[in-house]
């Protein structure tokens, strides 16, 4: 657990290219709280970066959805 981009479970760059394929107006991705861990920095960087391609702004905040009426299972 914990492997960042060497786990083979990892679909963040796959979260990317699926925003650059549809084009959506506006997009949610959620994740992990360990993806803001400063040792998978670099690949949350890439992720940001194959976004930013595709013209959005990535915050970066870590939202609690018990303080924002999400539904959280």
């Amino acid at each position: 657990m914990g492997r960042g981009k060497d786990d083979p479970r990892d679909l963040l760059l796959e979260g990317a290219r699926a925003v650059d394929e549809i084009r959506p107006r506006s997009f949610v991705f959620e994740n992990v709280v360990g993806l803001l861990h400063a040792r998978h920095a670099d690949h949350l960087g890439n992720f940001c970066a194959a976004t930013i391609t595709v013209r959005f702004v990535l915050p970066h905040p870590r939202v609690f959805p018990e303080n924002n009426a999400v539904a959280s299972l």
